[in-house]
């Protein structure tokens, strides 16, 4: 079976530019939008107001433009001086995670943000060790249909493999999925990882079988 691609905003073209763009919306978007969704009719109850949907991608564009700040968000190019970069994409992706569409189900914009931050997180190796780029992963490995690829992944990269919550959430992923065999392997390595290790684990949490 063909593994799931963990990075699927990069082919071989190379990295893919962003959905989103940092720039205030045109004038009439978001009328343009409800009229798509609904016509001449009445906006029925708990349809989309104008104001907050020109809100949020005002909000959107903000982050984007912080995102450029800190350095640009994209692969290939490392942060420059001023916001700290993984927590522009922990407060953006937190944001996402809080959307909404009419009928009132997440918009999966989360989803979307969540692969450019890795990815992007990924290509520069002072965030190997950074806890908050992990639970970016972790958030990355819980929307997608085969997080063991993830959490593979990561391993074969050094990302993470200091903090217990890498073993606890590799594991928890297998349990899910009844490979208990798999997952009791996982915390056994995490375990040894954590006996060899100079002061023990970092993340949060010991690393106790479940």
């Amino acid at each position: 079976m063909e593994k799931e691609n963990v990075h699927p905003n990069i082919d071989a073209a190379g990295p893919a530019r962003s959905p989103f763009k940092a720039q205030k919306p045109p004038r009439g978007v978001a009328a343009m939008h409800r009229r798509q969704l609904f016509g001449d009719a009445t906006v029925p109850c708990g349809g989309p107001d104008l104001a907050e949907e020109e809100g949020t991608a005002q909000q959107r564009a903000d982050f984007e433009e912080r995102l450029r700040r800190a350095g640009n968000g994209s692969l290939g190019r490392g942060p420059r001086r001023g916001e700290d970069l993984v927590q522009v994409w922990h407060e953006y992706t937190r944001w996402a995670a809080g959307l909404r569409g009419p009928s009132g189900r997440a918009t999966g914009e989360e989803a979307v943000l969540l692969s450019r931050a890795c990815c992007n997180l990924a290509a520069d190796a002072r965030y190997k060790d950074d806890a908050r780029h992990l639970r970016l992963w972790v958030r990355h490995a819980d929307h997608s249909k085969q997080p063991q690829d993830i959490f593979e992944y990561l391993e074969g990269q050094g990302i993470g493999t200091g903090h217990a919550l890498l073993h606890e959430a590799w594991a928890t992923a297998l349990e899910r999925q009844r490979k208990f065999d798999a997952a009791a392997e996982v915390y056994a390595r995490g375990l040894r990882r954590r006996a060899g290790a100079p002061g023990g684990p970092r993340g949060g949490g010991g690393l106790e079988p479940k």
